[in-house]
C-alpha cells in the first residue's frame, strides 16, 4: 500500500449555495464537485435538531455523528436525507461536518501493542509520536485516564477499550474524518495520523463473559500421493493430546474436524475427491473419533496433475463450510491448520473450475471474517525445491493474524521434523484452552508465536463475550501504527461499501475479466476500451450502479474509490497499458478472479451487513471492507 499525499477530507468549502426552499423537492443527492456519481454526505458534529423547514418546526433529534445525505446547501442550513432517494429535514450547515469519503477507522487486536490514546489534535499526537520518552510517556497517560485523572495538558481525548471490539461482530462507526501521511519516528515506516470520531451502535445484549475458553481446530490435510507418512505422524500427535487430556475437563473444551484435499479429479478420476469434510468440526463427547478418522485417512494411489495441489480449495471448505458458532456460542479460540508439501495451484490453472478461484488475500479475508486464524506447516521436502520459493509467497501472506506470520517451514521436510514442529504447535493450542497465554523464556520464536496467537484469539473472544463497544469522542487523532511500535498496526482504515458500491464493483470486474479473457490480437486489445465504454454506458443506465459514465480509464470507472488513502492495480492501469501489457494484463485478472468470488458471497451472505438507519433500503446496507480487498 502506498499512501496519497495530504487529503483535506475535512474540507467545508465545497458548500453549494442555493435560495431557502419551502419544500423537500429535491430526489437525488448532491455530487461532490468533479464527481459524477459520489454523493455528499456529512455528520452531524452533536446532538441536533433536525427542522421540518429553514428555522421551522422540530422533526426529529439526531445523535452525535450521524451519517447524512446532502440534498442543499445555504450558509445557515443544509438540506439533508439518511439515503440517496430523498431528502426528509433541515439541519444547521454550521452543526455538520463534510464526510465524502466513507472511510472508518477499526481496532485490531491489540497484542503486541499498547492500548492507544486518542489525542485531541493533530499536534497533541505529533508530540506524543515525537516524544524521546514515547512508551513511558504514553503509559503514563494511560493509568491517567484509567484514574479518571486526565488534566488539559496531556491532550487526551478518550482511550481504547480494554476489550477488543471486533467491527465484523460489534459493529461501529469510527469516520475518519481527514487523514494524514507521515513517517512513523520511530520505525520509519509509511504512517497515516488519522482525524477520528466515534458512533458506537446502540443496543445488543453482551454475551455472558463467564463462558470458558474452547478451541476448535480443523485439520485442513494434503492427501495427495507422497502425504501418508506426514498423515501417519498427525494421527500419532493427536491422539497423544486426547489422550493426555480426554479425562480432564480439557478434553471437553478442545475439539478437532479434518478436511482433505486433493487436486482436479477431471484428469484422473482415481484422485477421487477436491476436497473432502473426513470429519466435521463438533463439540463430541469424546474425542475417539478424531483419532479413528485419521486413522483410516488415505493418501491418494495415484499422481495428481502438476506439483501445486489445490490446498486453496481446502481451505475454503474449512473456512465457509464449518460451524464456528454451533448453538450461537462460538469457540473462543478459532485454528484452521494446514499440512502439506506442495504451493497452491495459481489463480489462472486450467485445473480450477471457473467460479472457484481463491488466492491468499481473498482466503485471509475470509478467514478474519468468521476470527479463523490460519496457520500453515509447509513441507519442503527436496522433491519441491523448485517450488519452495513460490510456496512461501503464497502461504505466507495467507497465515498471517494480526501482525504476526504463522508459516511454519519444516525446511528439510522429513517426517520426524515435521512431527516435532506439530507436536509443539499442539502443545501451544492445548495451552491456550488451560488459559495459559505467556511462552516460557526459553520458547522458541515459533512457540513465542503461537502464544501470541492465543493471547490475540482471547482478546478477539473477550470483545465478542462482554459486547465491548467503541469509545465515545466528539473528535480526535490517532496513528495507524502503534504510538510505542512502528510495526503494529493500531487503527485500520476500512471502507464503508454499501451493497450497491460492492455490486458495481463485482459487476465492472466480472466485464474486466471476460473482456481481458477475449484479447488475443492486436485488433482485440483496440477495442477493450470500446467494450468496457459500452458496459459503463449500460449500467450507468441503472440507478444502482455508481458507475462514471464519463470515464476515459479503468479507474476512473469507480469513482468512490478514488481519493482514498490506497492505491490498487486496477486503478492506476491505464487503458493503453492494459491492452499493451499482456503480462501485466494477465496478473491484474489472475488477481481479480478470487477477488470476485469473494465479492459475490459476501454479497449473498446476510450476517455482513448493517443498517446505518432504521428503513435503509437493502442496497444501502454497509461492510466496513479492508483496504486490501479493493480492487
Amino acid at each position: 500500500m502506498t499512501f496519497s499525499r495530504l487529503v483535506p477530507v475535512l474540507a467545508l468549502a465545497c458548500a453549494v449555495l442555493f435560495p431557502a426552499p419551502q419544500g423537500l423537492a429535491q430526489d437525488r443527492p448532491l455530487l461532490v464537485p468533479g464527481k459524477q456519481t459520489v454523493f455528499q454526505r456529512v455528520l452531524t458534529r452533536d446532538t441536533i435538531d433536525a427542522m421540518s423547514a429553514p428555522g421551522g418546526a422540530v422533526a426529529e433529534r439526531l445523535p452525535p455523528f450521524t451519517p447524512l445525505y446532502v440534498y442543499a446547501r445555504s450558509d445557515d442550513w443544509t438540506q439533508v436525507g439518511r439515503g440517496p432517494v430523498g431528502a426528509e429535514f433541515y439541519v444547521e450547515t454550521a452543526q455538520t461536518v463534510a464526510w465524502h469519503q466513507n472511510i472508518v477507522a477499526a481496532f485490531t487486536l491489540p497484542f503486541g501493542r499498547n492500548r492507544q490514546l486518542v489525542m485531541d489534535s493533530q499536534e497533541a499526537l505529533v508530540d506524543l509520536l515525537n516524544h524521546e520518552a514515547v512508551r513511558s510517556e504514553q503509559q503514563r497517560r494511560l493509568d491517567a485516564a484509567d484514574a479518571g485523572r486526565v488534566t488539559p495538558d496531556m491532550g487526551v481525548s478518550s482511550v481504547e477499550p480494554r476489550q477488543h471490539v471486533d467491527i465484523q461482530q460489534q459493529f461501529y462507526v469510527m469516520p475518519i474524518l481527514g487523514f494524514v501521511e507521515d513517517l512513523h519516528p520511530l520505525s520509519l515506516a509509511e504512517n497515516l495520523l488519522l482525524n477520528v470520531a466515534s458512533l458506537p451502535e446502540e443496543g445488543g445484549t453482551p454475551e455472558d463473559s463467564s463462558t470458558v475458553f474452547e478451541a476448535g481446530v480443523v485439520f485442513v490435510i494434503d492427501t495427495t500421493q507422497s502425504m501418508q507418512p506426514y498423515i501417519d505422524r498427525t494421527r500419532d500427535i493427536v491422539r497423544r493430546v486426547i489422550t493426555e487430556v480426554e479425562a480432564s475437563d480439557i478434553g471437553k473444551r478442545i475439539h478437532f474436524g479434518i478436511i482433505a484435499f486433493r487436486d482436479d479429479t477431471r484428469p484422473n478420476p482415481a484422485l477421487e475427491y477436491r476436497t473432502r469434510v473426513i470429519l466435521p468440526l463438533e463439540r463430541r463427547a469424546t474425542n475417539a473419533p478424531v483419532v479413528a478418522a485419521l486413522d483410516k485417512l488415505r493418501a491418494a494411489r495415484v499422481s495428481s496433475p502438476g506439483f501445486n495441489e489445490d490446498s486453496f480449495a481446502g481451505l475454503r471448505a474449512a473456512i465457509d463450510e464449518t460451524d464456528w458458532t454451533p448453538n450461537g456460542a462460538g469457540y473462543a479460540g478459532r485454528y484452521v491448520i494446514l499440512i502439506t508439501d506442495a504451493g497452491p495451484k495459481p489463480s489462472n490453472s486450467p485445473n480450477l473450475l471457473p467460479g472457484q478461484e481463491n488466492n491468499a488475500l481473498t482466503l485471509r479475508a475470509a478467514a478474519e471474517e468468521r476470527g479463523v486464524g490460519i496457520l500453515t506447516f509447509h513441507l519442503q521436502t527436496d522433491e519441491g525445491e523448485g517450488n519452495h520459493t513460490y510456496a512461501t509467497s503464497q502461504y505466507g501472506p495467507l497465515s498471517t493474524f494480526g501482525s504476526n506470520r504463522y508459516l511454519f517451514e519444516v525446511v528439510d521436510g522429513t517426517p520426524q521434523a515435521y512431527e516435532q514442529a506439530a507436536a509443539a504447535l499442539l502443545d501451544g493450542l492445548l495451552a491456550h484452552v488451560r488459559g495459559e497465554f505467556a511462552a516460557a523464556q526459553d520458547a522458541t520464536e515459533a512457540e513465542r508465536a503461537v502464544a501470541d496467537l492465543g493471547l490475540a484469539m482471547r482478546l478477539a473472544w473477550l470483545g465478542r463475550t462482554t459486547g465491548a463497544t467503541a469509545p465515545d469522542v466528539i473528535s480526535g487523532w490517532v496513528s495507524n501504527l502503534a504510538v510505542e511500535n512502528g510495526s503494529r498496526v493500531a487503527f485500520e482504515p476500512r471502507l464503508l461499501v454499501n451493497k450497491n458500491e460492492l455490486a458495481t464493483m463485482a459487476e465492472i470486474i466480472q466485464e474486466f475479466i471476460e473482456q481481458g479473457e477475449q484479447i488475443r490480437s492486436g485488433r482485440d486489445a483496440e477495442n477493450f476500451r470500446a467494450r468496457i465504454r459500452e458496459t459503463v454506458l449500460r449500467m450507468a443506465a441503472n440507478p444502482d450502479r455508481l458507475t462514471n459514465a464519463r470515464a476515459e480509464e479503468p479507474g476512473d470507472v469507480m469513482e468512490f474509490l478514488t481519493d482514498l488513502p490506497y492505491r490498487s492495480r486496477v486503478l492506476q492501469i491505464s487503458a493503453q497499458r492494459w491492452v499493451e501489457n499482456a503480462m501485466e494484463r494477465r496478473a491484474v485478472l489472475d488477481d481479480l478472479r478470487p477477488m470476485l468470488r469473494q465479492y459475490r458471497i459476501w454479497l449473498a451472505d446476510p450476517t455482513v451487513w448493517t443498517a446505518l438507519y432504521d428503513g435503509a433500503p437493502d442496497g444501502e446496507m454497509v461492510y466496513a471492507m479492508p483496504f486490501g480487498m479493493l480492487p
